[in-house]
């Protein structure tokens, strides 16, 4: 079955009823949405989450007329699968780095911890440990902490990124 993706670029642009345009489309990359996810993903589940979340991301987009070109709506959509799949794979890059889980606190080994992230956090510059302590007891977000220690919301990002790898680094024993 072939589909004319111009006109049905065309049809999804249009205010009028979408409806038909909108089940065209994701019976049309439904499943060659899955197929790329499973290329890219090796995970059946993750493939079915990708080819659901790019199809939203897709339809979304075209409804609020980010295509100008209804001849490049195959690429369009291949680019924002691409993009979910850089995105998974960075979080799943992310939970394999996590710091192990925290000790229950009735064990002994969470008074060695609390010590162990303690010292951790001592190792900080004043204002590294000024943005995580805002960040994560006062529950402040980046312009917040900006304004009150003077500095740019992005350079509060940047303490918190760099401050968070090195309690990491600390907390892993890498404390180099």
């Amino acid at each position: 079955m072939s589909v004319d993706l111009s006109a049905l670029a065309k049809s999804l642009a249009s205010r009028d009823d979408r409806t038909a345009a909108e089940a065209a489309l994701c019976a049309h990359f439904g499943p060659i949405l899955r197929l790329y996810g499973r290329r890219h993903l090796g995970d059946a589940g993750a493939a079915e989450d990708l080819a659901q979340d790019a199809l939203a991301t897709v339809l979304v987009l075209l409804r609020a007329g980010r295509l100008e070109d209804g001849e490049r709506l195959g690429g369009f959509v291949l680019g924002v699968a691409r993009n979910k799949v850089h995105e998974a794979r960075r979080t799943r890059a992310r939970s394999r780095r996590a710091v192990p889980a925290v000790p229950d606190a009735h064990e002994p080994a969470y008074v060695g911890f609390r010590m162990h992230l303690w010292m951790c956090l001592s190792q900080l510059t004043e204002r590294a440990r000024a943005v995580l302590e805002r960040t994560y007891f006062a529950d402040e977000d980046a312009g917040e902490i900006a304004d009150a220690l003077t500095l740019t919301p992005n350079h509060v990002r940047v303490l918190r990124h760099r401050a968070l790898a090195e309690v990491r680094r600390c907390l892993e024993g890498d404390a180099s």
